[in-house]
């Protein structure tokens, strides 16, 4: 797990110009506008948390996963016994 974690860090930088290229170029400069490139580094259930462990409320949809939130403990355990 810690080297995706460092792999992860040190793609950083690249990965979210891919994603202002590619994917949502238009939200990448409204939310730079508005003061919000915030980096967030951890996920839980219906909350994300920034590099500053500041805890906010997630209302941006994102392909299903509001459904059933971030790291839940059932989900968790069916993935696990899904991919052995």
């Amino acid at each position: 797990m810690d080297s995706i974690r460092k792999l992860y860090l040190e793609n950083l930088k690249e990965s979210r110009q891919l994603y202002a290229r590619h994917i949502n170029p238009s939200f990448v400069k409204s939310s730079n506008r508005e003061g919000m490139d915030i980096r967030f580094v951890k996920g839980n259930r219906q909350y994300l948390f920034d590099n500053k462990g500041l805890k906010y409320l997630d209302c941006i949809a994102a392909n299903g996963k509001l459904l059933v939130g971030r790291n839940h403990p059932l989900l968790k355990e069916q993935l696990k016994e899904f991919l052995k």
